[in-house]
């Protein structure tokens, strides 16, 4: 195996902080993803889909959370 040498600039306290950075914006995108969720199941049916019904427009509701990521692929 070969051992490769950290550069210089590089240090362990950095690292952790990149590590806190990262899991403080996973944190925050799951919230947000949660808090989208939770107001696409309750609310989004009723507001952007009456005509369709409470079911068929919750699964759209839903559906939609979904729309942005599988596009960005």
């Amino acid at each position: 195996m070969i051992e490769r040498a950290q550069p210089e600039h590089v240090n362990r306290n950095s690292m952790t902080r990149v590590a806190i950075a990262t899991m403080t914006g996973t944190v925050i995108e799951f919230y947000e993803f949660l808090i989208y969720g939770t107001a696409a199941a309750l609310v989004f049916a009723k507001v952007f889909f009456p005509e369709l019904g409470q079911a068929a427009g919750t699964v759209l509701a839903i559906a939609t959370q979904g729309w942005p990521s599988s596009r960005d692929r």
